[in-house]
């Protein structure tokens, strides 16, 4: 199903045809870093491309903090000139060889800091809901995505910002603890 989120791509469409893989509409993915919030459409279509069992791609990954982003939630595939620019055949095998296929789980960016956040709480959500017991627990699990942010916030330099602090008020029980 190619340009989800456009034209003739409805979610109706879903339950009719037979669908192999996802293909996100570029205009979703090109406006992350102006509307960060849209990172929970792009998860919620990849938590349900997870769900039917098909491929999932993100058309639009421009710069480099969308694909930070995009790697961040664990997007398989993505396309866009943060990855390659169009090049011609002889150039491809020298550019597979050295394109790097492990990418980081550490965001690199501010929209990837945010899209960790979302990915983090959006799972503990999930999890508490499904089991309400677990919530109980919560304060033991939750400590490690928060130091993990504040790690990724203070290798930004952003350590003492207004970034920091707001992460830190977000999370007051564990505001104090170190980088």
């Amino acid at each position: 199903m190619d340009d989800i989120g456009s034209a003739y791509s409805s979610l109706l469409r879903f339950k009719d045809l037979p669908i192999d893989e996802i293909k996100l509409d570029q205009t979703f993915v090109r406006s992350l870093e102006a509307n960060p919030n849209g990172l929970h459409f792009i998860n919620a279509l990849l938590d349900l491309s997870r769900s039917m069992g098909v491929d999932f791609v993100a058309e639009g990954c421009e710069t480099p903090d969308i694909l930070d982003a995009l790697k961040v939630l664990r997007v398989p595939m993505v396309q866009g000139y943060a990855v390659a620019q169009a090049m011609p055949i002889t150039t491809l095998r020298n550019w597979l060889q050295h394109f790097p296929t492990e990418g980081t789980k550490t965001p690199s960016s501010l929209l990837g800091i945010y899209a960790s956040h979302l990915s983090t709480f959006s799972t503990i959500r999930n999890v508490a809901q499904k089991n309400l017991r677990w919530l109980g627990e919560l304060s033991i699990v939750a400590e490690e995505p928060f130091l993990a942010l504040n790690t990724a916030i203070a290798a930004q330099g952003w350590a003492g910002t207004a970034i920091d602090i707001a992460h830190r008020a977000y999370h007051p029980k564990f505001g104090s603890s170190p980088c």
